[in-house]
């Protein structure tokens, strides 16, 4: 953790189905631009899914999640610039760009 927020997420749901092949390519983040908070909308609820929130060198960017079925809330309240969201699960990685305002 980053002054009490979250670096990463580790999203483990049982009874759930994992990415089809090539079904990771529907996952979209909206709103793009962001004024701080973001949602990440999933095809299908992911087995061993990890997210991981970074700016453009590749650092780790502090951010709260909270799920709700295929729904991802992010907050990054304190962000400025472009973030590049990497979501990895059992069958295959997602990587999806939202600037911040």
């Amino acid at each position: 953790t980053t002054n009490g927020l979250q670096a990463s997420i580790v999203l483990t749901m049982s009874n759930t189905t994992s990415l089809q092949k090539g079904a990771e390519q529907n996952a979209f983040a909206y709103p793009n631009p962001s004024t701080g908070v973001v949602y990440v909308q999933l095809s299908e609820q992911l087995a061993n899914a990890k997210l991981r929130v970074q700016d453009v060198a590749g650092r780790d960017v502090s951010f709260v999640a909270k799920k709700n079925g295929n729904l991802l809330k992010l907050q990054l309240n304190d962000y400025k610039g472009l973030a590049i969201l990497r979501l990895d699960s059992d069958t295959g990685s997602k990587i999806l760009r939202v600037f911040f305002e």
